[in-house]
């Protein structure tokens, strides 16, 4: 008799824990819908800050320094999704390293998981942190723009991003 020492968090299933299981396949299709997203926005993103190289407004402020930071930000966590996708369809290397007594194979014993997905992880958060500390920036420069403001005029929030 074998008993079930599979990773639950992976979906792995089997007597080896080498098949995909529903949580396995659960997990694929969420990776999938979020690399979907992902790369949604980055093609936003990019194409937003291709617009404004293209008509030649692009300097180093604020609203742009948020921007790039966004896209770094995205490209960091389609790495990350990847890496997890990549986890999840290769439960063969679940016990490659870091074996536990009992043998259990399990996500913090995947050498991706471990050394890879944990780097992109530590490394969208600081993305995300500076890219959110940035948007306060923005909010800050707008606000300064409106107090220089004469009576009857008018402030255009997004002029980075506008023809």
């Amino acid at each position: 008799e074998s008993a079930c020492l599979c990773d639950n968090w992976h979906g792995w299933t089997g007597d080896d824990c080498l098949s995909l299981g529903i949580g396995a396949k659960f997990h694929l299709a969420l990776v999938i819908i979020m690399l979907i997203l992902g790369f949604v926005a980055l093609g936003w993103g990019s194409y937003t800050l291709f617009r404004v190289k293209q008509q030649g407004k692009i300097k180093m402020n604020s609203t742009v320094a948020t921007l790039i930071l966004g896209l770094v930000s995205t490209v960091l966590y389609i790495s990350w999704r990847i890496t997890k996708l990549l986890v999840v369809l290769t439960p063969e290397r679940g016990a490659d390293t870091m074996t536990t007594e009992n043998e259990v194979k399990n996500r913090k014993n995947h050498p991706w998981s471990v050394y890879i997905e944990r780097a992109f992880i530590a490394l969208a958060t600081i993305a995300v942190v500076g890219t959110t500390l940035n948007i306060a920036v923005v909010w800050i420069d707008t606000s300064n723009r409106m107090k220089n403001l004469k009576a009857n005029s008018t402030i255009k929030v997004m002029t980075t991003f506008r023809k």
